[in-house]
This record gives C-alpha cells, structure tokens and sequence, in this order.
C-alpha cells in the first residue's frame, strides 16, 4: 500500500466517524456541504469504477526497443504487446506507466 493510499483510508476512517456522528451513513444520503462529504463520495464512486474495469477485457497496448540480441538476428522493431487491465492498472486505478511482463521479463512502456 503506497503512502499516498494509507493517507486516503486513514482520512477516509475519520470522515466515516464524522458522518456516523451526524447520522450520514450511506454515500449519497448528504448534501456536499464540506469538503469531507465530497471526497468520500467520488472515492467510493471511484472505487466502483475500478472494479468495473478490472472485470472487463481492457487492454492497454505497451512497448518496448528491441534487445542487443535481437537486433543482431534481425529483428530490430520496436516490440508491442497488449497487457489486460489487472496487470496494467494501480490499486489505486492509475494505468502504470512502465510494467514488467510476466511472460518474456522485459520492462514495457506505454506511451
């Protein structure tokens, strides 16, 4: 878990115990009349929206130079490969920017 997650549920928790004192439980059932409210809405909502994509068949397309040995047997193309969303995604929903593929071990970049 990064340092930036640890900060949004330890935020999170308290907002909770804020709303289980004003009678707020559930996402939604409030006006967006602090801050607090509207974090946690669009983070729940967010949270959804991750697991939506995860479940379906997304690819994202990644690259990578060719090695030292293939270019001398011949085949120095830039390398492209499509990883499914649950390699190529954060915890946090973030597409990852360079991964290692599980397959060949070589790191590919996107973009």
């Amino acid at each position: 878990m990064t340092r930036n997650e640890k900060l949004l549920n330890k935020m999170l928790e308290h907002c909770e115990k804020i709303f289980e004192l004003h009678g707020m439980m559930t996402p939604g059932t409030y006006s967006y009349d602090s801050k607090a409210s509207f974090i946690i809405d669009r983070t729940i909502a967010l949270r959804e929206r991750i697991k939506d994509v995860r479940d379906t068949d997304v690819m994202f397309n990644y690259h990578r130079p060719p090695t030292a040995s293939e270019i001398k047997f011949g085949e120095g193309a830039t390398h492209w490969k499509e990883f499914p969303a649950e390699i190529a995604l954060k915890k946090n929903g973030q597409i990852k920017k360079r991964l290692k593929c599980p397959v060949d071990g070589l790191i590919y970049t996107r973009y």
